[in-house]
């Protein structure tokens, strides 16, 4: 957004959604506003940090997590109508496979697997790339590393995950490196929320 150009995120976990949480907004409306008819998805949008537009969606509502085909096309048709006015739209979804993550990305131009350095958390991102590949088999996938002690640490999970993901896959995915482990993250989550 500094370097001149339009953002958009849009929180893409329907039922457990916090994008708006992790930036001190309260929207009036969300996503289950959209697809219910009540809202526009260019109703809904927030003028977040920087001037980075957020699409907020909503947390504990049920329906919106389990969204049907009919729904997903709704948000579909008018995420798509509303891409051309962005230059960049990054989309957080859920962890996991479901169809709406999968939906999601199919999507996506890019998508970025954001993984822990932890087994559990090495499975889950295999498991998904798998996912996209079967559906895509030319699908851009790149690799995060969050929360390490080290770049080694990161270069590691990348190495395992490249050599299962050729082997089993026959496919490649590139690396875009690591976040740091910062307790600092913690406290300033911990900061926005007052419960």
């Amino acid at each position: 957004r500094r370097a001149g150009h339009r953002v958009a995120i849009l929180d893409g976990d329907f039922g457990l959604a916090n994008i708006d949480v992790l930036l001190g907004l309260t929207p009036k409306y969300h996503l289950g506003h959209v697809i219910t008819g009540v809202q526009t998805l260019r109703s809904i949008i927030l003028s977040g940090p920087e001037g980075v537009d957020i699409i907020p969606a909503s947390s504990g509502i049920q329906e919106l997590a389990e969204m049907g085909e009919r729904k997903r096309h709704v948000l579909l048709r008018q995420l798509n109508e509303l891409l051309g006015n962005y230059d960049y739209v990054l989309i957080d979804t859920a962890a996991g496979i479901s169809d709406n993550v999968i939906r999601l990305l199919d999507v996506a131009q890019r998508v970025i697997v954001v993984s822990l350095p932890e087994p559990t958390a090495i499975v889950d991102a295999y498991a998904l790339i798998k996912v996209l590949f079967r559906r895509d088999p030319e699908k851009d996938v790149q690799l995060l590393v969050n929360s390490v002690s080290d770049s080694s640490e990161a270069e590691d999970v990348y190495r395992q995950l490249s050599y299962v993901i050729d082997r089993f896959l026959g496919r490649k995915i590139g690396f875009l490196g690591s976040i740091p482990r910062d307790a600092k993250v913690h406290e300033s989550i911990l900061s926005l929320i007052h419960i």
